[in-house]
């Protein structure tokens, strides 16, 4: 009889372990209540070698250089919560807006309009201009929206929030911060319970407060370098190094 109760247990942890999770592992910690595997990744690109899709750019010996048109493009899981952290060097308050970071569903077209500018979720930070904004170093665009299970393609991806379709969106400037071309800054995307938020060298420039949701892309796309809804990317000397994306609660970085 305990036998017999201890393969049934069994079976039955298996199965719910395979019906939460999918392909991404069993683990003892829980988020959402379900179990997951994770960390995602960590990838430092100080080794000339990166386990993003890397288009154009150039490792150097600190890092991985966009330059004028280069991207790091990393395909991930849906990510309900989610960190997203990275070392950036070569800011430059001089230099025009321009966006460096863009998470956004993974479309079926590779074109980018109307596929990621009216992306039903779609994350942006831009740096900006110390003329255009001489206080707020970054903006931060966050954008969620909740279909129907089965909307099409051309339904989804629209500008605004549609009648009855959940969801949020709005672009915050940060809160003050003095930005040196010369300094390392740790720049930290996350999102849990409600909160977007991010961070830089720990302190928190900006949060949206956000209806939690149970978003339904199938996947997600991280890029970043030259943003894919960017026309110029006036960055070309920046510096990245040390990505990390993961759960908010297996960050160790």
């Amino acid at each position: 009889m305990n036998g017999q109760r201890l393969s049934w247990n069994t079976i039955t942890s298996l199965f719910l372990c395979a019906a939460f999770i999918g392909t991404m592992g069993c683990s003892n910690v829980s988020y959402l209540k379900r179990n997951v595997k994770g960390p995602f990744f960590k990838d430092s690109l100080k080794g000339g070698s990166s386990i993003a899709i890397v288009e154009n750019g150039a490792f150097t010996k600190s890092g991985w250089s966009p330059g004028k048109d280069g991207q790091l493009v990393y395909d991930l899981s849906i990510m309900p919560q989610g960190m997203i952290s990275l070392d950036v060097t070569g800011l430059n308050r001089t230099a025009g807006d321009s966006i460096f970071l863009t998470l956004f569903e993974a479309p079926d077209s590779k074109y980018a309009d109307p596929f990621i500018s009216k992306n039903p979720y779609k994350i942006q930070l831009s740096l900006n201009n110390n003329v255009t904004n001489p206080e707020s170093p970054f903006n931060f665009l966050w954008t969620m929206k909740t279909f129907p299970e089965g909307t099409d393609s051309e339904s989804r991806y629209i500008d605004g929030i549609p009648e009855g379709v959940r969801g949020y969106e709005k672009m915050i400037t940060s809160a003050p911060m003095p930005i040196f071309p010369d300094e390392v800054y740790r720049i930290q995307l996350k999102w849990k319970s409600g909160k977007a938020q991010l961070l830089v060298n720990g302190q928190l420039l900006a949060e949206h407060d956000y209806e939690p949701l149970v978003f339904n892309a199938g996947k997600l796309r991280l890029v970043i370098g030259k943003s894919p809804v960017g026309d110029v990317f006036d960055l070309s000397d920046i510096t990245i190094s040390n990505v990390w994306v993961s759960f908010p609660s297996v960050y160790q970085g």
